[in-house]
């Protein structure tokens, strides 16, 4: 009786079709790194220790940079200011804040980061306030002062506000349907938000 040959199925490439699987996953690897290296927004920072896999984004100006995944946080193209979102789909052309998962806006602010956090907090009644004022540092040396809160059953947000020079700080105004007052990924990027060209 003769030996079947090993088919190329869920049972089979266990024992027949390694080199096959392997090809297969060599090839997805490989289209993964081409799709996250046409971003366009940075280098993949696949070498650093502290946010490995994601994409370095610098302000035009040159004034600050951070560390984001890239996707599934994508720049919504504004005039006005420097807005990030996670669109619901991975793949939408034109993300908007329409329906988004999470959103990011970076704000300039003409002070320190201790008394813009002052002045906002001013703003909210201590009912919705969830967590801080606590302090956060990052690896590169950027010094800030964080807060959350829920504005509603279905909105949750999250600023850091971070020092960047004498009298100089930047708002991280993060927003989702979730709480996002221990979310790491969001505690990533503001960990990595430091002086452009650093």
């Amino acid at each position: 009786m003769s030996r079947l040959p090993p088919q190329c199925g869920l049972v089979a490439a266990a024992v027949g079709c390694r080199s096959a699987l392997r090809n297969l996953i060599l090839t997805l690897v490989s289209i993964g790194g081409l799709v996250g290296n046409t971003s366009g927004c940075g280098d993949v920072n696949g070498g650093s220790a502290a946010f490995p896999g994601t994409v370095t984004y610098e302000s035009p100006g040159g004034e600050y940079a951070f560390n984001l995944l890239e996707p599934p946080w994508r720049q919504v193209i504004t005039t006005a200011e420097v807005t990030f979102v996670v669109p619901p789909k991975i793949v939408t052309l034109l993300p908007d804040e329409e329906g988004a998962l999470y959103s990011l806006h970076i704000y300039r602010q003409n002070t320190d980061a201790a008394s813009a956090l002052q002045a906002e907090m001013q703003t909210h009644a201590s009912a919705e306030q969830s967590k801080g004022p606590s302090t956060v540092a990052s690896g590169t040396g950027s010094t800030g002062v964080e807060m959350s809160w829920k504005e509603s059953a279905s909105v949750y947000h999250r600023d850091a506000y971070i020092n960047m020079g004498a009298g100089v700080s930047y708002r991280l105004h993060f927003s989702a349907a979730v709480p996002v007052g221990d979310d790491n990924m969001i505690s990533q990027m503001i960990g990595s938000f430091r002086k452009g060209g650093q």
